[in-house]
């Protein structure tokens, strides 16, 4: 029983909830930070955009994303759209100004619409016609106000944009030709411009999504000065490789008592909650254990494995505090000795199969990237 006393730890209880409850008064730029932080969704915005300064108040308990999403964009003016993980907030003066099309001032005359290629040949064939008959008048022309190129960040313009140009009876048709042909060139600048845009928002968004890389060290293991460190894998948020050592190597009384540990303990982690903070999962354990409090010390290899459970605690941007705890089965193959004349004299030999805790921990999590 001695022995399983290296391996227990204390268990630690983790809440469970899957609603969102945020009570929160301050900026808009603080509360998206909180719903970070608490939650897991990742906010992308423009600060040219949103106020991020603008004060409001929030105080939900137990509600959805979406609810919560609605609450915030009555309050502040702003529009969303959620993409898993991520969500992405704009202005509502934006959005209208992306759907609607660009205005042009027609000036007073004789008025047609072109509606169609065939009105177009069917103006151009009146116009050839009345200028061989000479009858073309001086004071008639035709030009359209305020004809500049649409905004990039406009959305994608269809050809109604053009069907309400206006154009006097008597009009140079050239002129009419060249701003429809530039209203084609225009549009596709556009189209242009917003598959760029999708591209890099795609691309931003599969860059969170990439494998990430976090540092660990038990605070359990180093209050009990223990030397321990480990390195996480993590793939989309839902996976994760964990791999864990320690190490301790202590002797007094001229070698007469001692203490000797190292242990290797690779972890597989699934994250099965919607804001990604419990985790079940898998590890292995294999080290050497030495130790001699005693007249009678004890001295062999141990292998096993068992199951985790932990929840994830956000502290800052970077840092992270992981709760937990495993279960699970451990073969100790150990020598009994006894220290006489500073040498160790081998006793027994023997085998031991101990159902026992094999993970405790209060982690320390450090994010790389």
């Amino acid at each position: 029983m001695k022995k399983a006393l290296f391996f227990l730890f204390v268990v630690i209880s983790i809440p469970s909830f899957t609603q969102i409850t945020i009570k929160h008064s301050g900026t808009l730029k603080e509360l998206l930070t909180k719903i970070e932080n608490q939650y897991g969704y990742k906010f992308m915005y423009s600060n040219d955009d949103i106020d991020t300064q603008k004060k409001l108040s929030v105080d939900l308990k137990n509600v959805s994303l979406e609810t919560l999403l609605k609450e915030i964009a009555a309050k502040s003016d702003i529009t969303y759209n959620i993409m898993n993980k991520q969500i992405i907030i704009k202005s509502r003066e934006f959005q209208n100004k992306a759907k609607e099309p660009p205005k042009r001032e027609p000036v007073t005359a004789e008025k047609q619409t072109v509606t169609s290629q065939s009105d177009i040949k069917q103006v151009q064939n009146q116009t050839e016609q009345l200028k061989k008959q000479e009858i073309l008048k001086e004071d008639t022309q035709y030009h359209v106000v305020n004809d500049e190129k649409p905004d990039s960040s406009s959305f994608i313009l269809g050809i109604n944009e053009i069907e309400n140009i206006p154009i006097s009876s008597v009009g140079d048709t050239a002129e009419i030709s060249e701003i429809i042909e530039q209203e084609v060139k225009d549009e596709d600048f556009v189209k242009i411009e917003r598959e760029n845009e999708t591209q890099v928002l795609k691309e931003k968004i599969q860059k969170k999504n990439n494998i990430r890389f976090s540092l660990h060290t038990n605070l359990l293991y180093d209050l009990a000065v223990t030397a321990n460190i480990g390195t996480e894998i993590s793939y989309k948020n839902d996976y994760s490789l964990v791999i864990n050592g320690l190490w301790m190597h202590l002797n007094w009384g001229n070698g007469a008592k001692c203490y000797r540990i190292w242990a290797l303990m690779p972890e597989i982690r699934y994250f099965f909650t919607e804001n990604k903070k419990f985790y079940a999962g898998a590890m292995f354990i294999t080290g050497q254990l030495n130790v001699k409090l005693k007249e009678t010390g004890s001295q062999g290899d141990f292998t096993g494995g068992g199951v985790t459970l932990g929840y994830v605690v956000d502290i800052m941007d970077k840092i992270k505090l992981d709760l937990g705890v495993g279960f699970g089965f451990i073969n100790y193959k150990y020598e009994t000795y006894n220290y006489i004349e500073e040498i160790n004299v081998r006793k027994d030999s023997g085998i031991k199969n101990l159902w026992i805790p094999v993970k405790a921990g209060v982690t320390f999590i450090w994010n790389i990237n």
